[in-house]
This record gives C-alpha cells, structure tokens and sequence, in this order.
C-alpha cells in the first residue's frame, strides 16, 4: 500500500523531516526504521548532510563517545551514509556540564588532545562528495590539510578558515596564526566562496600564491578576508583573481593596506556587487576614492563599518574624506554604520559602554557627502549613523530619494522633530523601516531600561540557567492603553518620550510604514505598525504596538558567543597548549613544493644554502613558523624540529630570513626601492632598510622561550621595538651586516 509520503517531492519531504525532527530529535531511530526507505533516506539526509566534528581525539579513542557520534556510521557504512555528507565543520571541544573543579568529566576535557592529521584525512577520504570545509576549531588544521583536500575532496566549493577567538585582550595569548603551507594547493579546486582570518604572514603569502596560480581562471565569487598582512602584493593576487568575484569583506587591523593596493582591486575586480569594509585599519590616504580610474559597473552595495570603541589608528578614517568621488548615484544600499562595543549583562539588565575611541566621535554629515546622497536616485536602503544628520538636511535627503525602503541614521535633533516631518516622509510610498539614534544632548530624560524578553542568559559557571520572561512591563502597548502616556512608567517623567496619539499620526501620513524604532543606549523604544491585509486607503485602521528597548538578537547571539570562547580559553587551557598529531606537513607534494620555490628564489637571483646551521640575526617580529602563537597577533619563531619544508623555502620571508641559510650575497632584496637613494624619506608602509643595531640571534627566541614571548615577558634590546613593531602589524626585515660569520649569537 502506498504511504502518505511517498507521493510528496523529494524536497518537501526534506523540509518536512526536518521540521519534525529539529523540534523532537527523539524520533530520530523511528524515522529510521519504523517509516520506510523513504522516509529513512529523508532522516540520513538531515543528519549527514552538514556534519559536525569536535577537534578532540576522545571522539576516535573513547567507544562509547564513537559509537554515539554522528562519525560512526558515516565512517563504518562508507557506502551508506558517506555520499551524504555535503558539509563539514570542524569545532572547538565542547565543555563538560558537569563545571566541578576537580570532577572526572572536567579533569577527562582539560586532558584532551585536538585530533590527528590521519583521522582528519580519514574523513575527509570519506567523504568524498563535499561541498564546503569549515575550520572553527581555536587550533590551527593539519599544514597537509589542503592537500587532502585537493586530492579526495574534487568538488569542493567552499573553503573557511575563521578559528574561534575571543575578542577580549585578556585571551589573546591563546590567538593562533596558520602558516598555510599547503594553500596554494587548493587552486586546483573550483572553489566560489573563500572566506580566510587568523593566518600568518606566511600564510598570507600563501594565499596570494594561490591566486596567483589561478588568476584568470578563478571562479571565486565570495571573498571574505581578515588578514594583518594585507599588503600591496596581495591585493595584486586578489585583483588578477578577482574577475568574477561578487562579493568582497575586506577586514584587518594591521597597517600593510596602501592606496595602491586597493586601486589595484577596485580598477581589475569588475564584477563586485557588494563592497564591505568591516573595521579597516591600514594606510590608506585622504584622497584614496579620488585615484581609481574606473569602479565595477555591477557594484550595487557598499559597507563601511567602523568600530565605536576601537583601538584605532588616527588615520583610519581620514579616506571617508574623498568618499564623495565614490559612485554613490549607482548604488541602492549605502551602509556606513557605527559598530559599538559589546554592553555587558548584570543580573538581566543590559549595561552600555559609554567610552568611545576619540578618532571616530560623532561628527556632521559632510556637505560633499550629502551633495552626492542627493543624487541617489536608485537608493532603496540607508544606513549612515556614523555621521549625525540636521532636519533640514534630512528633509532635502528624503525629498530627493523617492525609492527609500529603508533608513537609519544618527538625528541631530529632538525625536519630536523627526514626528514633524510627516508631510516629507509621506511622499515615501515604500518607505517600511524609519530607526533613529540620538545623542542624549537632545534627549533629556532617563531611558527605559533595555530589555532581554524570552531570552536565555549565560549564567555563570556554578549556576544553571536562568531564563528571563516578559514580564507585564514589557508587553506591548495598543494606542487605547497609550493615547495620553508620554512615558513608560507614569510615576517618572521623560520630556523626550513622544505622545502616542503623535506617533499614530505620524505613521498614518506613512503608507506601508510597518516600523518606527529609536534605537541606541539612549533609545526609547519602537513602535509596530500592523496594517489590515486587504488593501484600504482607510488610514484609520492602522494599530500601532509599542515596544521597550530590547537587545537585538544578533548582538545577544555575539554577546554570548564571546562568554563560550573566553569560558572554553579558560577550561581548555592545556588542550590549547597541546600539539597535533601530524601537524607538520612531510609528504612528497611537501618536498617538491618546496624545491620548486627554492629554484624560484634562486632564479630572482637570492643564493640559497642548504645544509647549514640554521642560526642568524633577526627581529623578534618576524615569523616563518607553523605554530605562531602571539598575545598581540604575531606570530613567534619554532625551533629547528617544528619548520615543515615548505616553510624552510617559503618565498613569503626574506630569503636573508631562510632557516636553511647562513651564507648570502650582499645584495639589497627590493632593488628597486626608492629607499637606496640618500633623500629619500620612507613612506610608514616600506620596510626599514637597515637594522643592524637590533640583530638577535635565534638562540634568543628558540622554542623554549615560546611560552615566555607568549606571556608578553620577552627580555632583551628588542623588547620595546618588538612591542612597537606588533602594535602595528608591521613586519621588520633583517639585513645582516657584510661579512657577517656564520654564528651570530651574541657574545
């Protein structure tokens, strides 16, 4: 007899299962034999498709932890469940819920060690239909993990490397940097979506050999990079790669990013639509906007985003100078928005951060800026609160955008007169989100406390959950129970809350206006519109609801992701510290990469000698290692046993820098470089070109000094150079003097 079910479409019966079993995972072994092969197949469906693995060798060591897990059957019954996996992600162990110190479930977590290369390439020899490979784990991968991955895994699309960090200066000591030594391997895969943070210096220059290697025949449409050593060669390698990337985030805190750089990305990537510029420090020059020549035809969208407590450099905004050059008119979404800091949670209250970084201060919309929003003629979505907007110049703004479905912004003026702008806002006909900030200067009076309805909070670590429900004071407020209420409590007075009867006004002037929303730590809430659903010209049938201050979901979703982290960097600490098994990358591919780039240092005309003591003279803020640790996101120097051969050879470090070198030629290693000449003066991006009284010896800072470094008690005459060059994200090269010995330990 036929089912039910049997007769649905493949996808229905996916969505199906799915619904059913994310809200009752108990029924998971009857939909798996009690329903059918169907219904089996749908039920396998939704358990491999997106497979999640803790970086945790219990999960292969334990039986019990093994057989329970979603790995078994995938590994056990290849031919079953394997082809199903489309999606796999690698996390963080998770924590026990048993939080005694002391107790057997903590003493087993804080035991543990991240998993091994071999079952990593096990699963991945698995699991050979993937689509997307996600790194999240807080520990570097495998250095060979790109290779198995270009040789099992030929359908690989998707490839992001964003390892948990925490954003709290007091963990950065457990930061990791990758080397990425196999990288460039990846470029034999048609991968569309690339999303790297957390690499190294060299692993920088990998990812630029990597584009390289594929330029023109790249199909990479989504690039999302943080990286410190965004420099001018590798903004090159994205631009020749970049032809038909639509998407591009650019983020870092270093100061590599130059003008030229970004000229090379905006004239040669001509097929972005979305531009993202999420928290950029760099070198970049009041008149960066001003140089291109030419800018994609398909861009669309443009994200600035800047963060409201920093640190940042006293240069980092000076490029929003020339943003007017920018082609404003073609765009349709405009984001150049503020990012404040995480508030803090305290017994369900919901505390702000008033310090805010002196560089970004709240200023006056530009009058050049504002010239060229006019002209916005296609704009549907505005959002620029980083700059405070005058009435009259938000009348003259909304006068001229007729298409705006969307606006935020910082108001230099009371809410009430916002509320007066009715007639101007009516001529909005798809206008359907008004959210407003404004400084407390215009709006005296306490703000209701922000509230934190039906949300679970992160309770601290000897206490269970404690769960905050809506409480009568946080239900909405029809117009009936508000017509004269001009503040929340009846016993407090607010001059700044608006009257009810004037919001309703306002909105009704407002066709398919559906919310009102002021917004920000001196918010006072928001206002919901519900409209009836058959179309009546009737504005009197409008409801208007309204809402406290709520914390949006995004912020609390990041504000308890960033408690899990700092948590897990306290409970984990050792199996922070603990190496991985096969972490070195040793095989032939290995050996003839690195060949392959020693012959290439050799034919830029670098002498390269092999076999010789693996001692020299350098700058503590320089590194070639695989195992980069640093309290201030730079990596340190491995010792001899912990170089994998690529890095030996890798053409991202100075070739005066190989640890496989000792001997050089005196020769200057940017030959061209304006700094030879005597009257020249060196830009802050241009590596120092001498830096002999700074020489040290890699006795100085061997593996044994790697947890001292990490601790930030490095001692000796580069300590304050170390820290300066750090603060920065600079590199330093190293030029040794001439005739120099072999050994330049210091005496």
């Amino acid at each position: 007899m036929e089912r039910p079910w049997d007769l649905l479409p493949e996808l229905l019966l996916d969505k199906l299962v799915r619904t059913i079993l994310s809200a009752s995972p108990e029924l998971i072994l009857d939909f798996l034999s009690s329903f059918g092969s169907r219904i089996h197949s749908a039920t396998a469906r939704f358990l491999f498709t997106c497979l999640e693995v803790e970086d945790d060798d219990r999960l292969f060591k334990c039986p019990n932890r093994f057989h329970e897990s979603r790995v078994y059957p995938v590994l056990s019954n290849r031919d079953r469940y394997a082809h199903l996996v489309k999606s796999l992600t690698v996390v963080n162990p998770t924590r026990p819920e048993n939080r005694t110190r002391g107790s057997p479930d903590v003493a087993d977590f804080q035991a543990s060690v991240p998993l091994s290369a071999d079952e990593i390439s096990r699963l991945l020899q698995c699991c050979t239909n993937l689509d997307s490979f996600r790194w999240e784990s807080s520990l570097r991968p495998p250095d060979g993990v790109c290779e198995q991955l270009s040789t099992y895994n030929l359908r690989l699309k998707h490839f992001h490397f964003n390892p948990w960090q925490p954003k709290s200066s007091s963990h950065r000591v457990a930061l990791v940097k990758w080397d990425a030594p196999s990288l460039p391997l990846l470029s034999t895969l048609p991968l569309t979506s690339l999303s790297l943070s957390g690499l190294s210096q060299a692993g920088t220059r990998a990812f630029a050999r990597m584009l390289s290697n594929i330029r023109e025949e790249s199909v990479i449409e989504n690039l999302d990079i943080d990286l410190i050593w965004l420099d001018e060669t590798v903004c090159e390698a994205i631009a020749e790669a970049g032809r038909k990337i639509r998407r591009m985030s650019i983020s870092t805190n270093g100061t590599k990013l130059n003008d030229k750089g970004l000229i090379s990305i905006m004239e040669e990537c001509e097929s972005i639509e979305e531009l993202i510029f999420d928290e950029v420090q760099g070198r970049i020059s009041r008149s960066m906007w001003t140089k291109p020549t030419t800018f994609s035809s398909a861009l669309r969208c443009l994200r600035i985003n800047i963060s409201e407590t920093g640190p940042n450099h006293s240069w980092a905004m000076d490029h929003l100078e020339s943003l007017h050059a920018f082609p404003l008119e073609q765009l349709t979404e405009i984001y150049i928005s503020r990012k404040p800091g995480l508030p803090t949670v305290q017994n369900g209250a919901v505390l702000y951060e008033d310090r805010i970084d002196p560089v970004v201060s709240l200023k006056s919309l530009p009058s050049a800026i504002l010239d060229r929003l006019r002209g916005c003629k296609q704009l549907t979505t505005l959002d620029c609160d980083f700059w405070s907007i005058s009435i009259s110049n938000l009348k003259s703004l909304l006068e001229s955008c007729s298409k705006l479905q969307n606006l935020k912004i910082s108001l230099d003026a009371p809410f009430a007169k916002l509320l007066g702008l009715a007639s101007t806002f009516a001529t909005l006909s798809q206008l359907h989100t008004i959210s407003v900030t404004i400084n407390h200067d215009h709006a005296p009076g306490a703000p209701p406390p922000t509230s934190l309805s039906n949300t679970t909070m992160s309770p601290p670590a000897s206490e269970p959950p404690v769960v905050i429900r809506k409480s009568t004071s946080q239900q909405l407020l029809n117009i009936d129970q508000m017509q004269t209420q001009t503040c929340l409590d009846k016993d407090t007075s607010d001059p700044s809350f608006p009257l009810l009867r004037e919001v309703k006004r306002f909105v009704r002037k407002c066709p398919k206006l559906e919310l009102l929303e002021w917004y920000g730590k001196y918010g006072r809430g928001s206002w919901i519109v519900k409209r009836p659903l058959h179309n009546s010209k009737n504005s009197i049938n409008v409801t208007v609801n309204y809402q406290l201050p709520s914390l949006p979901t995004e912020t609390w979703q990041e504000i308890c992701r960033e408690e899990q982290i700092q948590r897990f960097f306290v409970q984990g600490s050792l199996w922070l510290d603990a190496v991985r098994p096969g972490q070195d990358w040793t095989s032939e591919k290995a050996k003839l990469m690195a060949a392959n780039l020693a012959t290439e240092c050799k034919d830029d005309g670098v002498e390269v000698t092999r076999g010789t003591e693996m001692r020299k003279s350098r700058v503590p803020s320089i590194s070639t290692s695989s195992s980069s640790n640093s309290d201030l996101n730079v990596p340190t120097t491995p010792g001899r046993n912990s170089v994998s051969p690529v890095d030996v050879y890798s053409p991202s470090v100075s070739p005066l820098e190989s640890p496989a070198s000792s001997r050089y030629r005196k020769r200057d290693l940017y030959p061209d470089s304006p700094s030879r000449t005597r009257d020249h003066k060196r830009s802050p991006s241009e590596p120092i070109a001498n830096f002999q009284k700074y020489e040290r010896t890699r006795n100085d800072f061997s593996t044994t000094g790697t947890s001292r470094t990490r601790a930030g008690r490095g001692r000796g005459r580069g300590r304050g150079l170390r820290k300066a060059s750090m603060d920065e994200g600079q590199d330093v090269p190293v030029r040794l003097k001439a005739g120099s010995p072999k050994d330049n330990s210091r005496k």
